[in-house]
C-alpha cells in the first residue's frame, strides 16, 4: 500500500554532460523528501518531544517532592506515541489502569497478608484476570487493563512481607505516573503535533487505491491466487484502519463524526471484498468453459479499468449506466436459464455493485477528509442508516489460556521466592509479572520480551555508570538535564522505529532506576549490584514462564481461527431469522478473521487456497442465509423441502468435514435449480440467483488452485 524507496529517485538526466547534482539543501526539502530521511527526522523530532516532557515531568517531581521521580519518567516514555491522539488515549487508559491495579493492591495485601502464598496466589489472578481481559479485548482499551496487572505487580511483590506502607507507596506511584502523562500529553499535543486523521485519511488513500488496483488488474485477467493474497492483506490493512479510529474521539473534536465516517466506509469495503472475489470467481469458471467470456464484457472491462483509473471520474454517477443497460439485455434470456446464463447474468450484477461500492468508498473518503455533524447529507440511500463498524473476533480459550499460564508462572516463582528467603526475589517476581502482563497478549511473547531484556541489561550497565561516576558530580537541575540528554535522545528515537522500540523501553525504564536517579541521587553499590542479578534472574525466570505457558505456535493458531470460521458458517447455514445489522456483524468477524490469518499462513503450504476458500466462504454464508430467507416464499412444498434439506447438509458438512461430499452438494445445487427453475412465484428469479452463486462459491472446494 505504502509506495517503496525507489518511487521517490529522481529519474536520471538524459544529457551525459551535464547530470544534475543534489545540493545540500535538495535533502531538506519538506515536499518531497527521500522517505528514508524523511522517517529519520519523524524519529528525531518525536525523541526531542518525548526528552522534553521527560525532563518537565522530572522538574515537576523534584519541584513536588516525590521521591521516585524515574516512574515519572518511564511513563512519559511508556505512553509516548507518534500521533498525538494516540499519546493522549493510551495516557489515559495508563491512567485508569495504574489507578485499578493500585486500587486492587491496596484492598488485597492487607487482606491476605498473613500467608504469604496466598496472597502470592491472589495477585497472580489478578495479574492473570487483567491479561486475559487485555487478550479479549484487542483494542487501545487493553492497555488500561494491561497497566493494572503491570502496577499490581510492581507495587504488590516488594510489599508482600511489608504491607504497612502499601497505601503511600500505592499514592505516590499514581502522582509519579499522573505527572508523566500530563506532561507527555502536553507536549505532544501542544508542540508540533502530528495528528491521527492525517494517518487515518493516508490509510484510507492506501486501501482505496490498492481495492481499485486489485479490481483492474482482475478484469485484466491478473491470477486469482495473487488476488486473493491481494484481498487478504486489504483485510490486514483494514484491521490497521480500526485500531488507528479508535484514538481519532482523542486527536480532534471530529473525532467522533470520522468515526461515524469510518464504519460507513468499513462497510463498503467488505462489499468491495465481498464482490471483488465473487467476480473473480465467477472469470475464472467462465475461463474454462467451452465458449470463455461473453465478446460485450471484454470491451465492458476495459471502461471499468478506465473509470478506475481516473480518479476524477470515480463521484461520476452516469459512469455505471453502461453497466445497468448490460444487466437490462441479460435479464430473462431464458425461460429455463442455464448454469453460464446465471453465471453471466450474476458477474454483469455483481460488476454493477462493485462499481457502486467503489464509488460509495470515494466519496466517503470526501467526507472523510471535511467532516461535519451533516455528513450524511446527500449521500445515496444504500450509505444511510445504522452502522456496526469494525467487530472483532474473540478467542475466549486463547485468553484463558494465557491467563491461567500468567498466573502459574507468576504463582511458581512467588513460591521459589518465599521458599529459598531471598531478599530481593520480589524485584525478580515483579519483572516476571511486568513480562505476563504487559506481553502476554501475544502469541509468541519471548521474543519481544527478549528485546525488552537486552535493553534491559543495556539499562543496568548504563544505570551503574550513571550512579557511581556521573550523578554524583551534578550540582543543579541543568547539569542533569545535560548528562541525561544523550541516552533519553538516543532511546527516543530508537522508540519510534518498531525493531528497537522494546529495547528502547528496556533502556530509559531500568537505567535511572538503577542509578537512583531522585532528590539526592544518592546509589548505594550493594544494592544496585543486588538488584541489578535480581532483574538478570527475574528476566530468565520471565522467559522461562513465557515459552511454558503463554507461548502459542503458529500454526495452532492459525488453526484455531480457520475452526472458528468453519465453526460459525455452520451456524450461519443453519438458518434463523436475523437482521441485516446481524449480518453485517458476522461478515465484519469474518474479514477480521482472515485479517488475523493472513500474517499466520506462513505456516501452511496452499496459503493462497487457504484465503481464496476463506473469502468464498464468507459469500456461501450470507448466501445460504438469503435463500433460508426465500425458502419460505416458495409456493411448491417439494422445492421447499429439498432447498431445506439441502441447506441442512451444507451446514453439515462445514461443520463436520465428515458428510456428503462437495462433488455431491454441486449435484443437488444443480438440480435444485432446475426444480426452482420451473416455479411460478416471484421469488424465482432471485432463488435461482442465489443458488447460482452457491453454486459457484462451492465450485472452489472441488478444485485445486495453484499457490
Amino acid at each position: 500500500m505504502q509506495k517503496s524507496d525507489h518511487d521517490h529517485i529522481p529519474a536520471p538526466e538524459t544529457s551525459r554532460k551535464h547530470p544534475r547534482r543534489r545540493k545540500l539543501r535538495d535533502l531538506f526539502q519538506w515536499d518531497h523528501p527521500p522517505q528514508i530521511l524523511k522517517r529519520e527526522l519523524e524519529a528525531a523530532l518525536f525523541s526531542l518531544k518525548c526528552f522534553a516532557a521527560a525532563i518537565l515531568a522530572l522538574y515537576l517531581s523534584f519541584r513536588i517532592g516525590l521521591t521516585r521521580p524515574f516512574w515519572a519518567l518511564g511513563t512519559v516514555y511508556l505512553v509516548s506515541q507518534p500521533f498525538s491522539g494516540m499519546s493522549v488515549s493510551r495516557g489515559l487508559f495508563r491512567l485508569l489502569g495504574t489507578v485499578m491495579g493500585a486500587a486492587a493492591t491496596v484492598f488485597l495485601v492487607p487482606t491476605f497478608v498473613n500467608e504469604p502464598i496466598v496472597l502470592s496466589m491472589v495477585l497472580a489472578a489478578w495479574i492473570a484476570f487483567c491479561l486475559y481481559i487485555a487478550r479479549l479485548d484487542r483494542t487501545p482499551r487493553a492497555y488500561a487493563f494491561q497497566l493494572s496487572g503491570y502496577t499490581t505487580s510492581l507495587i504488590g511483590f516488594p510489599y508482600l512481607t511489608n504491607p504497612g506502607g502499601i497505601f503511600n507507596i500505592a499514592s505516590g506511584r499514581v502522582q509519579e505516573i499522573s505527572i508523566g502523562i500530563l506532561c507527555a500529553t502536553l507536549v505532544h499535543a501542544l508542540i508540533l503535533p502530528r495528528r491521527v486523521a492525517d494517518r487515518v485519511q493516508a490509510q484510507v488513500a492506501g486501501i482505496l487505491a490498492d481495492s481499485e488496483r486489485w479490481t483492474r488488474h482482475m478484469l485484466g485477467n491478473a491470477r486469482g491466487s495473487l488476488l486473493a493474497k491481494d484481498r487478504a492483506r486489504a483485510a490486514v490493512d483494514m484491521l490497521d484502519l480500526h485500531q488507528l479510529s479508535t484514538h481519532l474521539p482523542f486527536d480532534s473534536g471530529e473525532g467522533s463524526v470520522q468515526v461515524q465516517i469510518l464504519r460507513a466506509l468499513h462497510e463498503r469495503l467488505l462489499a468491495v471484498l465481498s464482490l471483488s472475489g465473487a467476480i473473480d470467481d465467477a472469470l475464472a469458471e467462465l475461463h474454462v468453459s467451452p465458449h470463455g467470456v461473453p465478446a460485450q464484457f471484454l470491451s465492458l472491462f476495459e471502461q471499468v479499468q478506465s473509470w478506475l483509473g481516473t480518479a476524477d471520474d470515480m463521484l461520476d454517477p452516469t459512469r455505471t449506466s453502461l453497466i445497468k443497460r448490460l444487466r437490462t439485455d441479460l435479464d430473462g434470456k431464458s425461460s429455463v436459464p442455464t448454469w453460464r446464463d446465471l453465471l453471466i447474468e450474476n458477474l454483469a450484477s455483481d460488476l454493477l455493485e462493485l462499481v457502486l461500492a467503489h464509488q460509495d468508498c470515494r466519496l466517503l473518503e470526501q467526507r472523510l477528509k471535511s467532516p461535519r455533524p451533516q455528513w450524511m447529507r446527500d449521500l445515496p440511500e444504500r450509505l444511510l442508516g445504522p452502522k456496526n463498524g469494525y467487530v472483532l473476533h474473540r478467542d475466549y480459550w486463547l485468553a484463558a489460556r494465557s491467563a491461567i499460564g500468567a498466573a502459574i508462572g507468576i504463582t511458581v516463582s512467588c513460591t521459589i521466592w518465599i521458599w529459598t528467603a531471598w531478599p530481593d526475589g520480589a524485584t525478580a517476581v515483579s519483572l516476571v509479572g511486568v513480562a505476563c502482563a504487559l506481553f502476554g497478549t501475544a502469541d509468541q511473547p519471548v521474543g519481544s520480551f527478549t528485546r525488552y531484556v537486552i535493553g534491559s541489561i543495556a539499562g543496568v550497565a548504563l544505570g551503574l555508570v550513571y550512579g557511581f561516576a556521573i550523578l554524583p558530580r551534578t550540582t543543579d537541575f541543568v547539569s542533569l538535564t545535560a548528562i541525561l540528554a544523550p541516552t533519553l535522545l538516543a532511546s527516543g528515537s530508537l522508540l519510534a522505529k518498531p525493531l528497537f522500540a522494546f529495547a528502547a523501553l528496556g533502556v530509559v525504564l531500568t537505567f535511572p532506576v538503577i542509578a537512583g536517579l531522585g532528590p539526592t541521587n544518592a546509589s548505594d553499590f550493594s544494592s544496585a549490584a543486588n538488584g541489578s542479578l535480581a532483574l538478570l534472574i527475574g528476566s530468565a525466570m520471565a522467559v522461562v514462564s513465557l515459552r511454558l505457558f503463554q507461548t502459542m505456535g503458529t500454526e495452532q493458531v492459525a488453526t484455531r481461527i480457520l475452526s472458528a470460521i468453519r465453526r460459525d458458517l455452520g451456524r450461519r447455514l443453519t438458518g434463523g431469522q436475523i437482521s441485516k445489522i446481524e449480518i453485517a456483524r458476522w461478515t465484519s468477524r469474518m474479514v477480521d478473521r482472515i485479517g488475523l490469518l493472513v500474517p499466520r499462513l506462513s505456516a501452511f503450504s496452499d496459503s493462497s487456497h487457504l484465503l481464496r476458500q476463506a473469502l468464498a466462504d464468507i459469500r456461501t454464508g450470507n448466501t445460504a442465509g438469503e435463500l433460508w430467507v426465500l425458502e419460505k416464499q416458495l409456493r411448491n412444498r417439494e422445492v421447499r423441502s429439498r432447498l431445506a434439506a439441502f441447506l441442512n447438509e451444507l451446514a453439515e458438512y462445514f461443520r463436520t468435514r465428515n458428510a456428503t461430499g462437495i462433488d455431491a452438494l454441486l449435484g443437488r445445487v444443480d438440480a435444485l435449480m432446475l426444480a426452482v427453475a420451473g416455479e411460478a412465484s416471484p421469488v424465482r428469479k432471485k432463488a435461482l440467483s442465489l443458488l447460482s452463486d452457491l453454486r459457484r462459491d462451492l465450485s472452489l472446494r472441488a478444485i485445486s488452485i495453484e499457490p
